[in-house]
């Protein structure tokens, strides 16, 4: 790329590579500690896969152009801290692009943040975005979650100590390779400057620092003894065991850092505790449990309460509720079937500014939802990574469409006989997975408290029934009456509860007390209580309550 006037082409970083080669000698994977350490001195190449031949200026985002006093800060602190380089009267390149810069502000602590659209311009074939130039597939990325931490909590014990670290404006530390400079430009009050760090919003900043993160997790195991250690993108999480405390670990992240010259955040670095925020979570090592923060539970709440008073919403409000809601569900996770249903109500209209009606069972989903969240606050014991298949906890279940129906778990059982309205409801109502999901539900209200904390694998012959319990989602209005109320327990007793087919299930007892052979299942079960558990009423066992008819 021609430049048109006297710029030192040269990539800068803070971080000390010297220290970092030094720190990575061991590593097993030289053609990784390379392109990391040459990425460093040289600066990286972003992906940008077909050079743009033409130079192309883009508006700016009407967000920036709203607030210039902000935007003028935000781009004078950029380059303060040597992000940028500019301001320049002309573009200093021959060949470049200026992207659209915009403005967000977090919605709650309205701190703003300059932001670079470097998906722009958007469908014009002679002059493709910088983003659509990079490969996808070659900078994707998975990422840690809740999930992660909640099992390494597990693994060290109730009581564990945790830490926990930010990398301090991340992407910014690592450098662009110099002749990629003219793409990633920004013009603002007739000035126009190049980004020489990885920008926000570039499709490969994240997979290009996440290779800096691996390094730093390989160098705290293997250099200073720190296991246990997470790490997304530019956050860091470590557990330890009960025993250690935890301060050593503190002291090394603090001495590893220090010695790369990668600055922490000091509001975001935390421990050793035993009860922490981490990716917006509270984990809690004593109780051995996860809860929301609870002003986003009110938070969400009080969405939901709004969106109960209307008939109609526009698809970017339903989106921003589902998002919080969503991110509820990596907390309580029997929820997660339901944000599904009402995240497929948006797909029907293609405007973010269309309204979307919220219908019968879209208002019973909500509902659902506030119930729980008032009720149970968000609170959610960590599941056990084992899996229990009901034959495992000595738990099964089945139904009889012409007799009635039954259960065992231990030696506690039911065994209960359809009523005449139930046997002569509409033949459309009387599937069997209607039938097979009654015994499911009256066993969760009976014994789902002896759950806690399980993730239970239900054994099922019928494939209709399995999808129903793992989809929570039926056409059937009667179904889904019966699926809500065993999400609500799930969340109430806090369970797992999926299904699997299986054709050729030995399920004798729950058999027999279907077709109430109360005989034939005390000579399989000798050690079966003498007297069976009460059968709750219709109204217990379905949301919203029918009490219409007779079990």
């Amino acid at each position: 790329t021609g430049c048109s006037t006297n710029i030192p082409l040269v990539a800068t970083t803070p971080i000390d590579i010297c220290r970092l080669e030094q720190e990575l000698v061991g590593h097993p994977d030289k053609e990784f500690t390379s392109f990391l350490l040459s990425g460093l001195r040289e600066g990286f190449d972003t992906g940008i896969s077909n050079i743009p031949n033409k130079p192309l200026e883009c508006p700016n985002l009407r967000s920036a152009r709203r607030d210039p006093e902000n935007v003028t800060r935000l781009v004078a602190e950029e380059l303060d801290k040597g992000f940028l380089i500019g301001p320049y009267n002309s573009p200093p390149f021959v060949n470049y692009r200026i992207n659209p810069i915009g403005l967000v502000e977090s919605k709650y602590s309205k701190k703003k943040r300059l932001i670079v659209d470097l998906s722009a311009p958007h469908n014009n074939k002679d002059h493709p975005s910088i983003n659509s130039l990079i490969d996808k597939d070659s900078y994707s990325l998975s990422y840690v979650t809740v999930d992660d931490a909640i099992k390494s909590i597990q693994k060290l014990g109730k009581g564990a100590w945790m830490n926990k670290a930010d990398i301090q404006d991340a992407f910014k530390l690592l450098p662009i390779k110099p002749s990629l400079w003219p793409f990633y430009g920004i013009k603002w009050n007739n000035y126009y400057y190049f980004f020489v760090r990885l920008p926000f919003g570039s499709r490969s900043s994240p997979k290009l620092f996440d290779m800096l993160s691996e390094a730093i997790v390989w160098i705290a195991e293997h250099n200073y003894g720190i296991k246990n250690m997470l790490h997304l993108l530019d956050d860091f999480f470590v557990v330890d065991s009960p025993d250690d405390g935890g301060e050593r670990t503190s002291a090394m992240i603090s001495l590893i850092f220090n010695r790369l010259k990668i600055p922490l955040s000091v509001n975001k670095t935390v421990g050793p505790v035993q009860e922490i925020e981490y990716l917006g979570i509270i984990l809690d090592s004593n109780r051995m449990e996860a809860r929301l923060p609870q002003e986003k539970v009110l938070r969400i709440m009080e969405m939901i309460r709004s969106l109960l008073n209307r008939r109609k919403c526009k698809k970017r409000e339903l989106l921003v509720i589902l998002g919080h809601m969503s991110f509820a569900s990596r907390v309580v996770i029997p929820g997660r079937t339901f944000v599904h249903y009402l995240f497929n109500l948006t797909t029907y209209v293609r405007s973010l500014e269309s309204h979307i009606t919220i219908n019968r069972p879209a208002q019973l989903e909500l509902t659902m939802w506030y119930r729980h969240l008032s009720e149970w606050n968000g609170t959610f014991f960590f599941l056990d990574p084992n899996i229990f298949t009901n034959t495992d906890l000595a738990f099964s279940t089945d139904a009889s469409t012409t007799i009635g129906c039954g259960a065992v778990f231990g030696n506690e059982w039911f065994a209960h006989q359809w009523s005449e309205q139930m046997l002569n409801l509409p033949e459309n109502e009387k599937s069997t997975a209607f039938f097979e999901i009654i015994p499911v539900v009256i066993a969760a209200v009976l014994w789902g408290s002896q759950w806690k904390g399980k993730r239970i694998c239900l054994l099922c012959d019928n494939q209709a029934t399995v999808n129903i319990i793992n989809k929570g989602r039926s056409k059937s209005s009667f179904i889904m009456a019966f699926t809500r109320r065993l999400t609500l327990l799930a969340m109430q007793h806090q369970f797992l509860l999926r299904a699997v087919y299986i054709s050729t299930y030995d399920n004798n007892l729950a058999d027999a007390l279907s077709r109430l052979q109360i005989n034939r299942f005390r000579q399989l079960l000798p050690t079966a209580d003498r007297y069976p558990k009460n059968v709750p009423s219709m109204k217990d066992l379905t949301f919203p309550s029918i009490e219409s008819i007779v079990l």
